[in-house]
């Protein structure tokens, strides 16, 4: 039973770490004038997006060493907490990045945007 469900639920851990190490990788390119996530919060995103890879490709290793009439390691409902605490990162960004304004753009010295000059 527990096979049945390996997967589906690999496959959706896959997802989210693919989609998750986009959306880091697109976090760190933002000018570090408009950056809204501090060091410390990409540092922890990559840190369980790199931990979970990890796992995952251990458990998966030491899973395919077993018989299968042994007691799994890979267990469905591990997956589903390595998932939640990746999402619960992601989200915890998203949703920083949702309700947080926009810093005013610095001004020239007499008060208007700079223009680019005209060619011609």
């Amino acid at each position: 039973e527990e096979r049945k469900k390996w997967p589906e639920r690999l496959s959706a851990l896959d997802n989210l770490l693919n989609h998750s190490s986009m959306f880091l990788k697109g976090a760190r390119l933002i000018p570090e004038m408009d950056q809204i996530f501090t060091e410390v919060e990409m540092t922890t995103l990559e840190k369980v997006i790199n931990e979970t890879w990890a796992w995952k490709n251990a458990t998966l290793a030491e899973q395919a060493k077993l018989p299968a009439t042994e007691k799994p390691v890979l267990l469905s409902k591990d997956i589903e907490a390595k998932m939640m605490a990746l999402d619960r990162e992601v989200q915890y960004l998203l949703n920083k990045a949702k309700f947080t304004k926009p810093r005013p753009r610095p001004k020239d010295k007499n008060g208007t945007r700079a223009e680019p000059p005209l060619c011609g």
